[in-house]
């Protein structure tokens, strides 16, 4: 089983939970499953082609995905997932 954490904003589209957890065998596939769950969160972190938003920052365990494999980045039980909107402002 992954846990998956949510940051603050994308809570309410996850039921208002900090934190679910899910079965996958990549983060692609572990989201996917996630956002069928809660249908809110699929277009907060997906594009129209399927591919996670270049706004979102995903983290597994303590390493960034997009320096690993990507969504394709493979998941063990145990594995953390951060789910993180990109912040900006001034």
């Amino acid at each position: 089983m992954i846990e998956v954490r949510f940051g603050a904003s994308l809570r309410p589209h996850a039921g208002g939970k900090m934190k679910v957890y899910g079965v996958g065998k990549d983060v692609q596939e572990i989201l996917f499953s996630i956002s069928a769950d809660y249908a809110g969160l699929h277009k907060h972190i997906f594009n129209q082609n399927g591919d996670i938003r270049s706004s979102i920052y995903i983290f597994r365990n303590a390493d960034d995905i997009r320096c690993l494999d990507g969504s394709k980045t493979p998941l063990k039980s145990g594995d953390v997932l951060f789910v993180l909107p990109a912040i900006s402002g001034g």
